[in-house]
């Protein structure tokens, strides 16, 4: 993550999970403070094990920036 976009533990985050346009998870976060913890909880709420290779929007709702990225889920 850049130093333009932290996240601290008050942050309220929204992360929107897609696969080839479906949305598959749609969480709401607080409490989390990296990119790493928000890739754990998104890996916890997918269910399907064939699913792999996903498109993740994070939007920090508290300091107004957005994030979209692709991720590959741990085997």
């Amino acid at each position: 993550m850049t130093a333009t976009k932290k996240i601290g533990k008050e942050d309220v985050i929204f992360a929107r999970v897609t696969l080839l346009g479906k949305e598959l998870v749609h969480l709401r976060l607080q409490g989390i403070e990296s990119l790493r913890e928000i890739n754990s909880r998104i890996e916890q709420s997918i269910c399907n094990p064939l699913v792999r290779f996903i498109e993740v929007n994070i939007r920090n709702f508290s300091q107004g920036w957005t994030r979209r990225y692709t991720y590959t889920l741990s085997a």
